[in-house]
């Protein structure tokens, strides 16, 4: 096994790569990498992602709504498009962070009621929407981690009942989380961004071939 280290922007250890030989002689290497448009995470060399991208905010909960148009809940006509994800739930169950990321939004938002919204990457935001209260210490700025308790389930703003609307925003758009939930099959980097990952690629190597390189230069020391 053959890791490449690195660290992110406060200092703190980061794996870059990790390359295994294989017993057919070969190598299957896997990279960190942090998208502008998603969550970072590990990929293969090809680009696709290991694993689902967002953790379940709600895990084990049913979803009661998908993403796309429906009907309004309580009214004998008219239909809209529902900009997320809806999970059941009762009042007061914790709501989980998707990702690891910073919180830009804690607060009554529109018809959200009491939401938080977390920057997991430059052009991609989740939101958790209709919550009864926050977790202690959530706050604009706070830095959380996939898995965290960021608050708890309640039916503010304009909810017939207890539930967790979950949005995921990309470029200032709502996308449909689902896919960024699940782990069937590999899910591919969009081609704008695989560009960005091939030379992110091609950047640590050159930086890992030249330290080996010094390496191999530096001047044996006799203990004698």
């Amino acid at each position: 096994v053959r890791v490449a280290q690195g660290a992110t922007p406060d200092g703190a250890p980061c794996p870059l790569y990790v390359s295994i030989d294989a017993e057919d002689g070969g190598r299957h290497t896997f990279w960190r990498f942090a998208p502008d448009d998603e969550p970072a995470g590990w990929f293969d060399e090809d680009g696709k992602r290991l694993g689902a991208a967002l953790a379940p905010p709600r895990p084990g909960s049913r979803m009661s709504s998908p993403f796309g148009p429906r009907r309004y809940y309580g009214r004998l006509s008219g239909s809209g498009f529902h900009d997320g994800i809806d999970y059941e739930a009762r009042v007061g169950q914790p709501i989980l962070a998707a990702a690891d990321g910073i919180v830009e939004h804690r607060g009554n938002h529109f018809e959200y009621g009491l939401t938080v919204k977390i920057r997991h990457a430059p052009h991609f935001t989740t939101l958790y929407a209709h919550m009864s209260h926050f977790a202690a210490g959530m706050a604009v700025g706070s830095s959380v981690r996939k898995g965290e308790v960021i608050g708890y389930v309640g039916m503010t703003g304009r909810s017939t009942g207890a539930h967790l609307h979950f949005s995921t925003i990309i470029n200032g758009k709502f996308a449909d989380p689902a896919p960024y939930l699940s782990s069937d099959g590999a899910r591919a980097l969009k081609a704008r961004t695989l560009v960005g990952f091939r030379k992110w690629q091609d950047d640590v190597r050159a930086v890992v071939k030249h330290m080996q390189d010094r390496q191999r230069r530096a001047p044996v020391q006799d203990d004698d």
